[in-house]
């Protein structure tokens, strides 16, 4: 409801230079019972071109992170960043997993967290926490759809629960 994705987290953009990215929901009003697709449109010039949403976890308790996308016409190119309270990243390329970007029709993406080098997260700490997932855009403009963002837990647990309900409303 309003700006929380399904992982709970608030979300927002972040552009500077001559970069410019701007999200909006579909349908704007939340309707019971029905998704709403984030549409994110996006322009990459000097500066980062980012969409960003807090996660707040040790990604060692997650298998997958996974998401419905589409590109308007296809080809859009973008990386999925994990990203530590000190703004250390690990990224992939979308291209890892949709050959030629994103495709105009809906594809499920279901990345392995082990594909992240989780190992630059949080050095010194015995935990790999993700403070942000980080969608960056790497050039051009364009326009992205997603719906049904979300981390897979690894091992369900009563813990697990816990941490559902402290992290959003």
């Amino acid at each position: 409801i309003g700006n929380l994705n399904s992982i709970g987290g608030p979300i927002r953009t972040e552009a500077s230079g001559t970069s410019a990215v701007k999200m909006e929901f579909s349908p704007l009003v939340p309707v019971a019972r029905q998704n709403r697709i984030l549409t994110i449109h996006y322009t990459k010039g000097d500066g980062p071109a980012r969409w960003v949403t807090r996660v707040a976890q040790d990604m060692r308790k997650f298998s997958h992170l996974e998401f419905r996308v589409r590109g308007e016409v296809g080809g859009e190119s973008f990386t999925i960043d994990l990203v530590d309270l000190k703004g250390r990243r690990t990224s992939l390329s979308i291209e890892d997993s949709l050959r030629g970007g994103a495709t105009k029709s809906w594809e499920t993406v279901r990345i392995p967290v082990e594909q992240f080098r989780l190992s630059l997260l949080s050095p010194g700490l015995p935990e790999r926490m993700a403070e942000d997932l980080a969608f960056s855009f790497d050039e051009g403009s364009g326009t992205i759809y997603l719906d049904d963002v979300k981390l897979i837990f690894r091992e369900w647990t009563l813990n697990n629960y816990w941490d559902v309900l402290i992290s959003g409303p």
